[in-house]
């Protein structure tokens, strides 16, 4: 399941964001229970990967940010 997030993930085009302060907003993104699920930690972690990947400046607060993802 983790090689699926992974793939998906990866063809999400955030190079328009590129050099822009931009959040993560991760308040959606939940655990589900069940065999062959991938955690909400994972699937943030990927997400945030490859904002930083496309060049993205990530915020830690959505205040400061120009863009919330």
């Amino acid at each position: 399941m983790s090689d699926a997030v992974d793939l998906s993930i990866a063809q999400i085009d955030f190079s328009p964001l590129s050099r822009q302060k931009v959040f993560l907003d991760v308040e959606y993104i939940k655990n589900v229970k069940g065999i062959g699920t991938v955690n909400a930690e994972y699937v943030i972690s990927s997400l945030r990967q490859q904002i930083l990947a496309a060049g993205c400046l990530l915020q830690d607060n959505k205040h400061l940010a120009d863009y919330i993802i």
